[in-house]
């Protein structure tokens, strides 16, 4: 039996899906139904109006307070940031605000260390003690063993800040003691530096440093303040306090006093000395001749001479003109503009000097180039035939950053300038001090303030930090004795 199948017919097109109908009946744009931040303003107002009519109406206001108040004042602890403190676990040392550019406390001329010492806790407090001292520390090495020290004592003040025994007589702020609090808040410190050093006719010297192989010197001071306590306590002694600096200014010696030259002193390129002969020379400039390095070099085929303006007193960061004019013995001598070029050579030394009390050793010099000299006109003079006259100035020293000291004859810091002319087997030499300064003559004045002269010359900084740093004007120090 064979099976038949059907074939169930479809339409042509299927039926069209209902319309889409949203679940939510849509609201037109414009509803009578009030917006969020309608529906709040509404309820803030009815709020305000509620609370509106039952606060009562504040108190009238009244410079002056009632018998039942108390007046308060609000005093913020002062900024550490912004000043120079040293703290311990019992004090703390103000020392002021802090200056830009100085890193710890900085002074100058006749300055006042003002500060404010507060103690935390006061408990079995004998004394408290402010020590303010300098000292200007020299040592000469051998081989990088020190052979001999000195350390003379520049400034030394101590002063007794509290005592239990007599706190009437101390140097405290009387108005933050009362019978309920007998220890102050705070203690003031109030010290005006001196003007010379201590036992000693010369003047205070600046905070300085120099280090060479076989020399060191440095000038430091330091403040401490020492808390002293009684009975069997483990930290009966406790102390605070750090190195400050002494940066004073400095200006021009209008009187000219520095006239003298230093060929006296054998230098350390040549075995002896040259001599050096005054020379006739106009009022405004001080000129002399060169002298010979030895008796073997010594040329009379020509004369070298060598000025500079009066007075010898110069600024530091200004450069330093010279004037050097060239004489042949004969008119004819071939001289030319390119063999002085290469032949003359103008510098600025630095020079410390050292004297060690009860050694051997004798007179210890160190020596520093800070510049060089740079002529900028080389041209045969126009009133006298046959000599040439060369114009230069001497620089790269930081402004403010040099000056001139000794102490006592322990320490004695001068500059000269060296002038050196080599040539076809002549070798001439000349040396003439100098006094450099930190500010031009009258610029104290010009600043009409009554602390300028007061204010740190932050110039000395670069020579007063670290004494293995580097100095002004680079190079390297060179040293040489004097035996006397």
């Amino acid at each position: 039996m064979v099976g038949t199948a059907t074939l169930q017919s479809f339409p042509a097109s299927s039926p069209a899906p209902p319309p889409y109908v949203p679940p939510y009946p849509c609201l037109p744009y414009e509803s009578s139904i009030p917006s969020a931040s309608q529906t709040l303003l509404s309820l803030l107002s009815q709020s305000t109006s509620a609370n509106s009519s039952r606060a009562p109406s504040p108190p009238p206001f009244t410079p002056k307070s009632r018998p039942d108040e108390l007046s308060l004042q609000f005093q913020p602890p002062p900024d550490t940031s912004s000043h120079y403190v040293y703290e311990s676990r019992s004090i703390t040392l103000n020392l002021g605000s802090r200056i830009e550019g100085a890193s710890t406390p900085s002074f100058g001329n006749n300055a006042t260390i003002d500060g404010t010492v507060y103690i935390k806790d006061w408990k079995h407090v004998k004394e408290v003690v402010l020590t303010i001292t300098g000292a200007v520390h020299t040592t000469l090495l051998d081989n990088g063993t020190p052979i001999a020290r000195q350390h003379p004592q520049v400034l030394n003040h101590v002063q007794c800040l509290w005592s239990s025994s007599n706190p009437s007589s101390s140097a405290l702020n009387h108005s933050s003691v009362s019978a309920r609090h007998p220890h102050p808040n705070s203690l003031p410190i109030s010290y005006p530096l001196p003007t010379y050093a201590y036992a000693s006719s010369s003047l205070l010297p600046p905070t300085r440093r120099a280090a060479s192989s076989n020399l060191r010197l440095l000038v430091r001071y330091e403040i401490f303040v020492d808390l002293y306590r009684d009975g069997c306590l483990l930290h009966r002694h406790e102390r605070v306090g750090g190195e400050w600096r002494y940066l004073p200014r400095s200006v021009p010696d209008p009187s000219g006093l520095i006239e003298g030259t230093s060929n006296d002193q054998p230098t350390a390129s040549s075995p002896t000395k040259g001599e050096i002969t005054s020379a006739p020379s106009p009022d405004p400039w001080k000129v002399f001749d060169l002298g010979a390095f030895d008796s073997t070099s010594c040329s009379r085929d020509l004369t070298v001479q060598f000025g500079l303006p009066r007075p010898l007193s110069y600024t530091s960061g200004i450069p330093i003109p010279y004037r050097v004019f060239i004489i042949p013995a004969t008119p004819g001598s071939s001289v030319s503009a390119l063999d002085i070029h290469s032949s003359l050579t103008v510098s600025l030394i630095k020079i410390i000097s050292f004297s060690l009390r009860h050694h051997t050793s004798g007179r210890t010099t160190i020596e520093k180039v800070l510049g060089l000299g740079v002529p900028w006109k080389v041209e045969p003079k126009p009133d006298a035939e046959g000599i040439w006259q060369v114009d230069g100035y001497v620089n790269g020293i930081k402004a403010g950053g040099e000056m001139s000291w000794s102490l006592d004859g322990c320490v004695t810091v001068q500059y000269l300038l060296r002038v050196a002319y080599v040539h076809r087997g002549t070798k001439l030499l000349g040396n003439q001090l100098v006094q450099l300064v930190t500010d031009e003559l009258g610029a104290i004045d010009v600043e009409a303030e009554e602390d300028a002269w007061e204010r740190p010359q932050l110039g000395l900084l670069n020579g007063s930090c670290d004494p293995n740093a580097p100095e002004n004007g680079g190079g390297s120090w060179m040293s040489r004795v004097v035996l006397f």
